[in-house]
């Protein structure tokens, strides 16, 4: 994997909002999304659904239950942090970052109410290219009427909290560091117990005991270099050592260490300066049921609940709801397969059980049963299987199989044997400019291109490429729907990215710096000035140059990165006429006596 275009947490800036990171090997910043809300469905109904399964008949099997398939959409108000992004960093660029993973649980909004213990726990997002969570829970049938009944009184009484994992690059230090695992592990376990903690927490412990820990160092730890230190070796020593707790009440994942004497002695040396991928996770709490409730209101529950009736099944028999959380619009993607295999459990099945489905696109769902052996532990391998076709012809892939045991099972990309990238534009660039280019990437020996275009009719457009294709990379520019003009953006690697107008330096906030030197003793001069995407010939602003303050740093916002530049005049000119100065990031000098163009 290329770390490329990841986020950078050596290079972290902390702006009122949330943090940004900048990206590794890349001249843009990276903002992560800092809040939840519902997702919507084609047609504006919000992206719920609770069903409800019942047997064909009282006390046949499979006994009641319920689902919950509610997608959430990360958010984040990019041109607030922009603003903030360039008071630090004048000129930056500052794009979206999707997260990796998650986990959330529902709690009840209200503490007279008294939620089910199973909504009360975290549960695993699947997440697709572009960041959207999905949430699929099983849930009890008491669980399933319980949540029909507040959707039908229209109340919905839940918040989510949760964190987001964003997967980047790890700080690195100019050192090595040298340890005896064992000694080292026995060391921490002393200090930290042996309760589970999160890594933020383990990187706190780190650092407080720096100076006490068994590492030798080939530098010496100054104060420049001990936060760095601290938070890488607390990511690599969490990713050697960490044993992840699997049943983590916690919103950001858990681990503890092994005990001392599960780990061997000797030497081990660390290139810190080295990179490493690694995760960050940002805590989010949100309500994302307020569009529940405002749809619930005006159009009642009938479209957020859907009941069915099992066919009987066999004693023995189960049944397995398989979920392609990817998106099927993408143009090269022709078919979805899936295939389930229970190996033979003799004697009482000395056969293996074999279940297949294709996914009926665009519905990315499927219901399969296997037929085992009755009272047998439902444990399977699940393998999918793609069939892509591009200008280069069609081929079919699969995924590695995989061993599960879950009722509700959800697949991502690669599980089909795919990687997909999700491009979208916000409305606000594509109300100015249409993008357009290509993905390019190679399989073995053949080079593929698959030309892009995303305009306000069609803002997004998903790819679904091998998952052994090397080299990927996004050729992008925007174009001016008013002029000729075109901006290139940087070749990106081709991952999902959401496109705002943000990411161009010649939106958002300006820095200009303007100098006059006034000709005579005691005079001053007024210069006005104006953005060029001024919508009024009101909109300008009146700076005085006198002696001694001959210099002064103008401050504005460009709305359109096309026209990043402004307009000036004497307030003296006898016509009015304005000048324009296309790059704020070349100084202007005004001679006092330059006569009107």
């Amino acid at each position: 994997m290329t770390l490329t275009g990841l986020p950078d947490f050596a290079r972290t800036l902390t702006l009122p909002d949330g943090p940004v990171w900048a990206a590794y090997g890349r001249d843009v910043w990276l903002a992560p999304a800092t809040e939840l809300v519902m997702g919507e469905r084609d047609g504006g109904a919000p992206a719920f659904q609770l069903s409800i399964i019942r047997p064909p008949a009282p006390f046949l099997p499979p006994p009641p239950f319920g689902s919950l398939d509610m997608t959430l959409v990360g958010r984040r108000d990019l041109e607030q942090a922009l603003v903030g992004l360039r008071a630090a960093t004048p000129g930056a660029a500052l794009a979206g970052v999707a997260a990796a993973e998650g986990r959330l649980r529902l709690s009840a909004a209200d503490a007279d109410v008294v939620a089910p213990d199973e909504f009360d726990r975290p549960v695993e997002l699947t997440l697709s290219g572009d960041g959207d969570a999905r949430l699929l829970q099983r849930l009890s049938a008491d669980s399933a009427l319980l949540m029909e009944r507040m959707l039908i009184d229209g109340i919905a009484p839940f918040i989510a909290a949760g964190a987001m994992g964003f997967r980047g690059v790890s700080p690195r230090v100019a050192q090595t560091a040298e340890f005896d695992p064992g000694a080292l592990i026995g060391d921490l376990s002393a200090r930290i117990g042996a309760d589970p903690l999160s890594r933020d927490q383990f990187a706190s412990h780190i650092e407080a005991a720096l100076d006490d820990l068994p590492i030798a160092y080939s530098e010496r730890v100054d104060i420049g270099t001990r936060a760095g230190l601290s938070q890488t070796l607390a990511d690599r020593i969490a990713a050697r050592f960490g044993q992840p707790v699997e049943t983590s009440a916690s919103e950001a994942p858990e681990f503890t260490l092994p005990a001392a004497s599960q780990i061997g002695h000797g030497r081990f040396t660390w290139d810190l300066r080295q990179p490493l991928l690694t995760t960050r996770w940002i805590t989010v709490s949100a309500d994302p049921f307020r569009m529940l409730r405002a749809f619930l209101a005006e159009r009642g529950p009938d479209a957020l609940v859907r009941r069915s009736v099992l066919t009987g099944l066999p004693r023995g028999a189960e049944r397995i709801d398989a979920y392609a959380n990817i998106a099927h619009e993408s143009p090269e993607l022709q078919a979805l397969g899936i295939t389930l295999t229970a190996p033979p459990a003799p004697p009482h099945r000395p056969s293996a059980a074999v279940a297949s489905a294709m996914f009926p696109l665009p519905a990315l769902d499927a219901a399969l049963t296997l037929r085992l052996a009755p009272g047998e532990t439902l444990a399977y391998q699940a393998q999918g299987f793609a069939i892509l076709a591009d200008a280069a012809g069609v081929r079919r892939v699969e995924g590695e199989a995989r061993a599960a045991g879950e009722r509700i099972l959800t697949l991502t990309a690669a599980d089909f044997g795919m990687a997909e990238a999700t491009l979208e534009a916000a409305p606000a660039l594509l109300a100015l400019a249409e993008i357009g280019g290509e993905a390019r990437y190679r399989v073995g020996e053949q080079d593929h291109a698959i030309p892009i275009r995303l305009t306000e009719d069609a803002p997004k457009v998903a790819l679904c490429i091998p998952a052994t294709a090397e080299d990927g990379a996004l050729h992008l520019s925007a174009f001016d729907r008013s002029g000729d003009g075109a901006l290139a953006l940087d070749p990106a690697p081709l991952r999902s990215a959401r496109l705002d107008l943000a990411q161009f330096p010649g939106y958002g906030p300006q820095e200009a710096r303007i100098s006059c030197a006034p000709s005579a003793s005691g005079a001053i001069i007024a210069i006005e000035v104006m953005p060029e995407t001024a919508e009024n010939a009101s909109d300008f602003e009146t700076l005085a140059f006198r002696e001694g303050a001959t210099e002064r740093l103008w401050r504005y916002f460009s709305r359109s990165p096309f026209t990043p530049g402004f307009k000036w005049r004497l307030a003296s000119a006898p016509d009015g006429a304005w000048r324009r100065h296309a790059d704020p990031a070349a100084p202007l000098v005004v001679e006092p006596s330059s006569p009107p163009p």
